[in-house]
């Protein structure tokens, strides 16, 4: 009950998005934290404004299991799991801004929607496909910047084959 009303009362979107990056980063799981909105949609109290934000919050919390992951990995695993939360926290960012800007001059009319399930599916399928082609143009650069924050160990040798050894070590049944 506390949890719909927090949803319900965001006005603020930073805090918004905070609060769904802290939501995912403790169930682990963005597609768990995705249906949790979707379910409380049902009650009819999760509006455009609320859902917006949430959502992109759980986009950079999604990122957390990706690098609890790589804590044991490779300098590769260790760049994929961080260029991960670089491209989601770039994404958000930049999608913020650029909505909440047209949102102040224009006043999108949809932002007092009520949501259901399938209105949550969409809206965070549409965010993630646009967070797609807004980064897109800046793969090689994201790249060169995770190669240079993650530096790999003096003493790695590059192998042709690179499978993680801790995975080796316990064969799929």
């Amino acid at each position: 009950v506390w949890f719909t009303g927090l949803l319900t009362s965001l006005s603020n979107p930073l805090l918004g998005i905070l609060i769904g990056m802290i939501f995912t980063a403790i169930l682990q799981s963005a597609s768990a934290a995705v249906g949790i909105v979707q379910a409380l949609s049902v009650t009819g109290a999760v509006m455009f404004s609320n859902a917006l934000p949430f959502l992109m919050g759980i986009s950079i919390g999604a990122a957390f299991p990706v690098l609890l992951s790589a804590l044991g990995a490779n300098t590769d695993g260790r760049r994929t799991a961080f260029s991960y939360l670089i491209m989601n926290f770039a994404g958000v960012l930049v999608f913020g801004i650029l909505y909440y800007a047209l949102d102040s001059l224009i006043g999108f009319p949809f932002r007092n929607n009520v949501m259901n399930p399938f209105s949550i599916a969409l809206v965070n399928t549409v965010f993630r496909m646009i967070l797609l082609l807004i980064l897109s143009p800046f793969v090689t650069w994201l790249e060169k910047l995770v190669s240079s924050l993650v530096r790999e160990k003096k003493d790695s040798r590059r192998r042709t084959l690179n499978l993680e050894d801790r995975f080796i070590a316990y064969p799929a049944l």
